[in-house]
């Protein structure tokens, strides 16, 4: 049944109510059906939310709220499976220090490039880089993440991945490298590690999701030989 969600976190975080609807496989629905949710989500004073639909060649148009909605994101399901013994390289280890090293943070931002929240133009562009901030702290802190895996060389970290287990899978949340040092493999020796880590728990599947127009990303798991499971659009619907 589809249905209106209310999103405590994301609410708190920005700082007004937002909701969500989600539609989790190829059914059929109908504008109107789309139309009263958003109509509730209103009369809740719900100022935003998310629809989440499967990939279709076309968008059922909600004639109340056409003006509302943006599509800002066409997000990606990749996974492998992890089938080898992968090596981890001398330059990766767990991130253990206490506070956070400024390269993370820098890091954290420049994986969030292509993120909804800073595509969709009616979100400051400060409030996505704290979202970025907060989602690289809470991996460290163990929050979000299980482990977060370095690239370092010289005193400098050059990339990071932070990694989760979730229904007996393995996930990456957060992956980037240093723009100054890509094409050296470090992304890929960064995968390589992801899935020893994952290995070493018994996990046979990895997971991973970017967008659809982040080419370089897609281009990138593709090689590493990840394939799309799934390809989800979202939209934005201001209130």
């Amino acid at each position: 049944m589809i249905n209106l969600q209310f999103l405590d976190w994301d609410s708190n975080f920005f700082g007004f109510p937002i909701g969500q609807i989600l539609i989790n496989k190829k059914t059929d629905y109908t504008s109107g059906l789309l139309s009263n949710l958003l109509v509730k989500a209103r009369d809740k004073n719900i100022k935003l939310v998310y629809l989440i639909l499967p990939e279709r060649d076309s968008f059922i148009s909600i004639p109340k709220f056409e003006n509302n909605i943006r599509l800002v994101d066409k997000k990606v399901y990749y996974q492998t499976e992890i089938v080898l013994n992968h090596t981890q390289d001398k330059h990766i280890s767990s991130y253990k220090a206490n506070t956070i090293n400024n390269d993370m943070y820098e890091l954290a931002l420049s994986s969030g490039e292509y993120s909804r929240f800073k595509v969709d133009p009616d979100f400051p562009d400060e409030e996505c880089k704290n979202l970025f901030k907060k989602w690289i702290e809470n991996s460290i802190n163990k929050t979000y993440a299980d482990e977060v895996l370095v690239y370092q060389s010289k005193n400098k970290i050059l990339g990071m991945v932070t990694l989760s287990i979730k229904k007996n899978s393995g996930n990456i949340g957060l992956i980037a490298v240093n723009k100054q040092y890509q094409g050296q493999y470090i992304g890929h020796k960064l995968i390589n590690a992801s899935k020893h880590y994952f290995k070493q728990k018994g996990i046979k599947d990895l997971t991973v999701t970017t967008q659809s127009n982040n080419f370089n990303a897609c281009r990138f798991y593709e090689k590493n030989d990840f394939y799309i499971k799934k390809i989800n659009h979202i939209y934005h619907c201001w209130l």
